[in-house]
């Protein structure tokens, strides 16, 4: 053990209950341990963030959704973005073909599953998908008050 009380990467990858250097079980269980390594991100992280700011800039992480033309992978299509129009005063952005792995991206802890323990933390199959939705990115909102 660290002396913050979690393991040290050696000890994670010696593990045989989960994917060897995985962090799986660090953080509990429920949706803080749904959340993983993003758990760190707490109220004194965030504000040791703030106070590294000098000058005040601003710059974007995200490539634009048509960024990878040809996409990474040949099935799936390039996004594209229309505005449509009803009216003189209405405009609807309308993205078709948007996967959030063609771009930038927040991505939940079920985008890949281990073959041998499953999704992260060994949530079930049946648990990620609707209605109980967990490890998806959405968990970042619970966990924002």
């Amino acid at each position: 053990m660290t002396g913050d009380g979690f393991p040290s990467y050696a000890e994670l990858l010696a593990r045989s209950d989960a994917p060897r250097g995985s962090s799986w079980g660090v953080f509990g269980v429920g949706t803080l341990g749904d959340l993983g390594t993003v758990a760190f991100l707490d109220s004194a992280a965030v504000l040791r963030g703030v106070q590294s700011v000098v000058s005040g800039e601003r710059f974007s992480l995200n490539y634009p959704i048509d960024a990878f033309d040809p996409p990474m992978l040949p099935s799936r299509a390039v996004a594209t973005l229309t505005i449509q129009s009803r009216h003189a005063e209405h405009r609807d952005d309308v993205i078709d073909g948007f996967n959030p792995q063609s771009s930038s991206q927040l991505d939940g802890l079920t985008h890949r599953r281990h073959e041998r323990h499953g999704f992260y933390n060994g949530v079930s199959d049946e648990d990620v998908g609707m209605p109980n939705a967990r490890l998806g990115i959405h968990e970042w909102h619970f966990r924002c008050p």
